[in-house]
């Protein structure tokens, strides 16, 4: 119990100072950090909608766009959710026609 709120800064020990046991203070913080099981199906839903409906925004280069994408599937990741690599590979040649990219 003490190794975990010594490991915590003054916030998030503020969250957890008043719980008995070390089980209790990581399910606190499992609720804080991560949601409950709903709060990251819609999470996951989300990053979903964004993935697929995935497009390159007018005046972006390649570079900015394949930043936002990276951060789309690094939230999947987050979630323990991974998506195959041809997957990811489809939706960035679908987000924009890379033939007519300076």
């Amino acid at each position: 119990m003490h190794i975990l709120q010594f490991a915590l800064g003054p916030k998030e020990f503020a969250k957890v100072s008043s719980c008995d046991n070390a089980k209790e203070i990581w399910d606190k913080l499992e609720v804080v950090h991560e949601g409950t099981n709903e709060v990251t199906e819609t999470k996951i839903e989300l990053f979903n909608l964004n993935y697929k409906n995935f497009k390159m925004d007018p005046n972006e280069d390649i570079k900015a766009m394949f930043n936002r994408f990276s951060i789309i599937v690094n939230k999947f990741k987050g979630f323990g959710e991974a998506i195959p690599k041809d997957k990811l590979k489809t939706v960035i040649i679908e987000a924009k026609n890379l033939n007519e990219l300076p």
